[in-house]
């Protein structure tokens, strides 16, 4: 004769076995769990606008989907377009920057937060270049006027010229 603990048992390890089984025995309704915001870091790609001449940083048809790199996006300038000079005369804020085109940095303060590499020249005559990212340069950085300031570091491989008026503080 069973007791009363051993019929418990039994039927403990029968509601088990119902639960296990997919549409037997399961009551429940499942629930969802609400998950915090997140934005994806976005790779926006420079196209150099309709004809791929486009040397302006802040027109947007220059950019692949005709949108401006953002604060939190990783900026790619390709090979195609190594032999043109892009510049940038007022404020961008970008996460990272790797470019196969020299830039000219004319105006504004150019804000990087992480390590970014430039595979060509870099022009600085006017703005701040700023950031807390390692800015790698492969060719020569040309430095003739402007500022150069946050807590990343400039690693110019390929040289570093300083000239115009006025003092330039490492």
């Amino acid at each position: 004769m069973e007791t009363v603990r051993q019929k418990s048992a039994h039927r403990d390890r029968r509601r088990l076995r119902r639960r296990n089984q997919p549409g037997l025995g399961c009551r429940r309704q499942p629930r969802f769990e609400l998950l915090e915001n997140r934005r994806l870091l976005a790779v926006i790609q420079w196209d150099g606008g309709l004809t791929g001449t486009g040397t302006n940083w802040h027109e947007a048809e220059n950019w692949v989907g005709d949108v401006l790199p953002a604060a939190a996006d990783d900026v790619q300038i390709g090979a195609a377009f190594s032999g043109i000079t892009i510049s940038s005369n007022s404020n961008v804020t970008i996460n990272s920057l790797t470019s196969m085109a020299a830039i000219q940095f004319i105006g504004g303060t150019f804000n990087i937060a992480t390590d970014s590499t430039i595979n060509n020249d870099v022009f600085v005559s006017s703005g701040v270049l700023d950031g807390s990212g390692d800015l790698t340069v492969a060719g020569r950085f040309n430095w003739t006027g402007g500022t150069m300031s946050g807590s990343g570091q400039l690693v110019a491989q390929g040289g570093m010229a300083i000239g115009g008026s006025g003092a330039k503080y490492l």
